[in-house]
């Protein structure tokens, strides 16, 4: 994977400055754990750096995580509830 440019970087840093707590709170309103949504959290951010181009493609950067948030939570309750059914 290419390094990110120093611009990128500061956009996804800028982004999580703002975004994180209120994205976390999110997150455990969808009921899932604290160590679920961390793990969500990040894979919202991971998500960005793998493709940071979405950064300059979205309209309100706010917008985009807010988006992605709720899809990496579904996923991560999916796959809990995947683990629960034996």
């Amino acid at each position: 994977m290419p390094l990110l440019s120093d611009e990128i970087e500061r956009k996804l840093g800028e982004l999580y400055d703002e975004h994180v707590d209120g994205l976390y709170r999110y997150l455990l309103s969808f009921g899932l754990e604290e160590t679920e949504a961390r793990d969500a959290l990040q894979d919202v951010f991971v998500r960005l750096v793998r493709k940071p181009e979405t950064l300059d493609a979205a309209r309100s950067r706010r917008a985009l995580v807010s988006r992605i948030a709720p899809n990496r939570a579904i996923a991560s309750l999916r796959r809990i509830k995947a683990l629960m059914v034996w």
